[in-house]
């Protein structure tokens, strides 16, 4: 239809603009002249129109005209939003400070503190300036190390990280101290306007204020009128007794400020515990390694034994064997999901000299005879058997 291809034309006419733009055009000079684009002009001139054509076959296959009716639809409609968008920047900030920013040379808003102008044929875009509502301060992600005992014990810790911060000099307002916003002219204060494109009637945020229905002719220096600058913000944590390696602890309101102040994001902490030279840990049961000298692994007897509440006296069974373990119970962890303390694990390890005096080797020698003979006897009386 007529009205089909006259948006086709636009924005065919548009994309030809924007991405093959005259050499020494600027982006702001860009925008005006594609405020005064008419269809018509394209429709006359027979260079642009077989240019038209090209783009139009190539985004626009015939199986896909109800898509491309659909896309036109969004893409004419935000793109002109995205024209008035750069024109109210350029009024407000001037054409330099518009195209240092536009180009990447800063980072400063746009008119009002809504953020510069994007592409106007991003449909992420498109779609995020019609339906997102804001999303508050952002979510901060780090990792804090601490020690065995820290992490069975619980502790207390402090975490800092960089994040957005209100900032100091104007308050978290954006703009310098004393200064008196006016209302938005253009949506009166509403923060949103209407625009129609063809039967379709979208409410969509001001850009001439960025959704705050107020206009300010001064931002504030510190933070280019982005209420928000980067800093180092630090966040004193509960760690809470039986916390596990690599378990996450959420602290709610203690991520990156929230511009507006109602939402701040949340901070969450990866915990990484360190090894301990003693003990082991396997959920709520702790282990760890008891060394016997030979005697004590034949003979039996008693020995210290660490546990996380101070050493204990354990006694030792005659004949105790390399890898033999016993079970202290409740003297393990009491984990964050259990109610009840878990168990120490003691493994014994045998430990074999190496250094003999003579009078050592001489009684091992008599033992060795001794185990002997006691051997032979006995296989002696199992053949008379």
């Amino acid at each position: 239809s007529t009205s089909l291809r006259q948006q086709s034309v636009q924005f065919c006419a548009a994309y030809w603009t924007v991405k093959m733009p005259t050499v020494g055009d600027s982006r702001a000079a860009i925008a005006i002249k594609l405020r005064r684009l008419q269809p018509g002009e394209v429709l006359k001139d027979e260079e642009q129109r077989a240019m038209y054509d090209q783009v139009l076959e190539h985004f626009f296959p015939p199986p896909d005209l109800v898509i491309a009716f659909v896309y036109l639809l969004f893409t004419d409609l935000h793109f002109f939003v995205w024209v008035d968008a750069v024109e109210s920047s350029i009024r407000t900030v001037g054409h330099d400070a518009y195209e240092r920013n536009a180009s990447g040379g800063g980072d400063g808003p746009g008119p009002g503190f809504g953020g510069w102008p994007g592409n106007p044929f991003d449909m992420e875009n498109i779609f995020h300036s019609m339906f997102n509502q804001g999303g508050g301060g952002a979510d901060v992600k780090v990792n804090l190390e601490v020690s065995f005992m820290e992490a069975v014990q619980g502790c207390t810790k402090s975490v800092t990280f960089p994040t957005e911060l209100p900032c100091e000099a104007c308050g978290g307002t954006g703009v310098p101290p004393g200064t008196r916003p006016e209302t938005c002219r253009r949506c009166k204060g509403a923060g949103s306007v209407s625009l129609q494109a063809g039967p379709l009637r979208v409410e969509t945020t001001c850009s001439q204020c960025g959704g705050t229905g107020k206009m300010v002719k001064s931002l504030c220096k510190s933070c280019d009128g982005r209420r928000m600058v980067r800093g180092q913000k630090t966040v004193k944590l509960d760690i809470v007794p039986g916390i596990g390696h690599n378990e996450t602890l959420k602290v709610y309101r203690s991520g990156g400020a929230d511009p507006d102040g109602n939402r701040p994001g949340d901070l969450f902490v990866t915990i990484q515990v360190r090894e301990d030279p003693t003990f082991r840990r396997e959920g709520s049961d702790i282990h760890v390694d008891a060394v016997l000298s030979i005697t004590q692994a034949i003979l039996g007897g008693t020995i210290q034994v660490p546990t996380l509440t101070g050493d204990v006296v354990l006694k030792v069974r005659p004949g105790t064997q390399p890898g033999q373990k016993v079970v202290l119970k409740r003297k393990g962890i009491k984990t964050r999901s259990s109610f009840s303390l878990g168990d120490q694990y003691v493994h014994f390890n045998v430990s074999i000299p190496t250094n003999l005096t003579q009078r050592q080797r001489e009684l091992i020698e008599e033992f060795a005879r001794e185990e002997q003979g006691e051997y032979e006897k006995g296989a002696a009386a199992g053949a008379s058997g």
